[in-house]
């Protein structure tokens, strides 16, 4: 099963650790299991305001940066562990499990859709 795309021009995506741009319009196919992150997903990391959104920018670090994976890897498991700690929420914690299943996996991309939908109550930043 393929995946399609379509960017917009000087619009960037993040593939495997590459970023790419393209100077106009662009339909791009993957073909096969693909790391990507769009331009419009990236959080920065002044944007990272809430353990939520903290979680979200180590998940986003370590799919743009697979080469330096493992100096991620601790802050991950810290934040994983302090949402855990600070919600008694059950909803919060089945979502959390399910983040950390799916970047084990490494379906990060999965994973971030997930935190973005967990987020959504919270106030904009």
């Amino acid at each position: 099963m393929s995946l399609h795309l379509t960017l917009k021009p000087k619009e960037r995506i993040y593939v495997n650790g590459a970023v790419l741009r393209f100077d106009r319009k662009t339909t791009l196919e993957f073909l096969n299991d693909v790391q990507f992150l769009m331009e419009a997903h990236i959080m920065q990391f002044e944007q990272a305001t809430t353990p939520l959104r903290k979680l979200y920018y180590l998940v986003q670090c370590r799919m743009m940066e697979p080469h330096n994976d493992a100096a991620w890897v601790h802050d991950y498991d810290s934040q994983i562990a302090d949402i855990r700690k600070r919600s008694a929420d059950l909803d919060t914690h089945e979502s959390i499990d399910r983040v950390d299943g799916l970047v084990a996996r490494g379906r990060r991309h999965e994973a971030l859709k997930v935190l973005r939908k967990m987020f959504e109550p919270e106030p904009d930043q």
